[in-house]
């Protein structure tokens, strides 16, 4: 597949220039295997987001309050540190919030399976509802997208109207027809930056791929199997509904998970 190359995120009004250190025990010293997770867990989630700013802890915590099958916990401490910017998770426990991570499952029941994992305000349309509080109204109804391409990659694709920067690289889905940038691979570190006003309210999550040894991998890459071969049912769903209606000539449903060879 052809790499993606974004143009350089230049904002305005706070460039991503932060630096991150993330303290990790291994989990193999805690006596937990490959990443820390479930041999269940292994073979299900594909990627799993680590909120890496306050709003984005908090935007976790509610998800997992909204719906718990979307998050994980870990019985280790994970501990975030950014320049200018420690995330105190004991005092936001304080305020009766879950301290956890996002994780995009394979087999959840997503609102749109075709176009993967959703993120925004609307709850009717996002499987994962952030930003919903948000007075500036920064964060779009769907806001982006994380989905699994033909080629088992996991990638991002913007939706929004203000954008959304993975690892400096600003991608506007607005804009696609005049050329932008508006997908970017997600792999383990990427960071996925949502800019608000004022920039202490701007969302930052880190991307963790679960790492897994040989039996784990084999049995995810079962589960990614099952899982398009269901895309494709719903796919063929789709189409058959189509052509059932008076102007099916004139509509082609598009599948972002059966593409044509390069198209994504």
């Amino acid at each position: 597949m052809r790499r993606l190359a974004p143009t350089p995120y230049n904002s305005t009004t706070e460039p991503l220039s932060f630096t991150a250190t993330q303290i990790v025990l291994d989990p193999r010293r805690l006596g937990q295997g490959n990443s820390g997770l479930n041999e269940e867990d292994l073979a299900d989630i594909c990627c799993i987001l680590h909120p890496a700013s306050p709003p984005a802890f908090r935007a976790a915590a509610l998800i997992h309050d909204a719906t718990p099958e979307h998050t994980i916990s870990f019985d280790s401490d994970v501990k975030i540190r950014e320049k200018e910017n420690h995330i105190n998770t004991f005092e936001l426990a304080a305020q009766g919030l879950k301290s956890c991570d996002i994780a995009l499952r394979l087999s959840a029941n997503l609102k749109d399976p075709m176009g993967g994992f959703h993120f925004g305000r609307n709850a009717s349309r996002c499987d994962f509802v952030i930003g919903n509080n948000d007075s500036s109204k920064r964060i779009s109804n769907v806001h982006f997208r994380i989905y699994i391409n033909e080629y088992g990659i996991i990638m991002l694709e913007d939706q929004s109207t203000n954008g959304t920067a993975v690892d400096g690289f600003l991608l506007r889905g607005k804009e696609k027809e005049n050329g932008k940038d508006y997908r970017h691979t997600l792999e383990q570190g990427s960071i996925i930056h949502l800019t608000m006003t004022p920039p202490e309210e701007d969302y930052r999550f880190f991307v963790r791929i679960p790492q897994r040894d040989e039996i784990s991998e084999n049995a995810y890459q079962q589960n990614l199997t099952a899982f398009f071969l269901r895309m494709n049912t719903v796919r063929l769903e789709n189409e058959a509904r189509v052509a059932m209606k008076p102007d099916a000539t004139k509509k082609d449903p598009v599948s972002f998970f059966f593409a044509r060879p390069g198209q994504y």
